[in-house]
């Protein structure tokens, strides 16, 4: 993926290039209702640094959620609801850069993704090991 990074919240930030500003640091979740459920956030920003931290963190989680444009244009500002197969809501935040980390129990998710007022559905299994990518891709800026 290339390109811009868009962020819902910032026309400036819209125009920024994403391999100058991808990855400014791995953040714990905050400001999320977490329920319980450890997660870990991409800013928007670059740096070989937070590349390498990426990659060591993500062997913590077992889910890893993109946001990009269809143009390949990361997103940011996304606001991501998973619920368990129960209908129970896990996880509810938004995303700061293009990635979302967390960990969850194994099992089926329904993960709801929305962008700039559309909303993107996705059901995923999460096995017992090993990390799910869920990628969200929307159409071209308005």
């Amino acid at each position: 993926m290339g390109g811009r990074v868009r962020d819902d919240q910032s026309d400036a930030r819209r125009r920024k290039d994403a391999h100058e500003h991808l990855l400014d640091h791995l953040r714990p979740g905050r400001g999320a209702r977490r329920l319980g459920v450890p997660q870990a956030r991409l800013g928007i920003g670059a740096g070989a640094d937070a590349r390498e931290e990426l990659l060591a963190k993500e062997k913590e989680y077992n889910l890893k959620i993109i946001a990009a444009e269809k143009s390949g244009d990361y997103l940011a500002g996304v606001k991501v609801v998973i619920e368990s197969a129960r209908k129970e809501q896990v996880l509810d935040a938004t995303m700061e850069g293009p990635i979302l980390l967390a960990k969850l129990a194994p099992g089926t998710y329904t993960i709801r993704a929305t962008s700039d007022g559309q909303t993107l559905t996705r059901t995923v299994t999460i096995p017992a090991q090993g990390l799910r990518r869920v990628d969200f891709r929307w159409g071209t800026s308005k």
